[in-house]
């Protein structure tokens, strides 16, 4: 239980059981962002529009490999702002 973390469906059949990913501005193979154990705000940056802009290269890895920037997330990012919840 220590290691769950909640996430949206989307995100989570992308992660499946991986831990790393390329950061597409690097090529390097890096850690994926980890909601315990790593900050936010040190890896991503919410833009306006509800585009994620990675930080670091786990947060440009994670965007990437989560698909974090598609359209039903950023929809749904759109609407907690919207709502005040961002």
């Amino acid at each position: 239980m220590e290691n769950l973390a909640l996430q949206c469906p989307h995100c989570s059949l992308r992660k499946a059981n991986r831990t790393e990913a390329t950061d597409p501005q690097t090529s390097d193979l890096v850690p994926l962002f980890s909601p315990l154990l790593d900050r936010w705000d040190e890896h991503f940056k919410l833009s306006a529009d509800a585009t994620l802009v990675g930080l670091s290269s786990s947060g440009r890895a994670t965007i990437a490999a989560l698909g974090l920037n598609e359209t039903i997330p950023r929809f749904a990012r759109l609407c907690q702002m919207t709502l005040g919840l961002l």
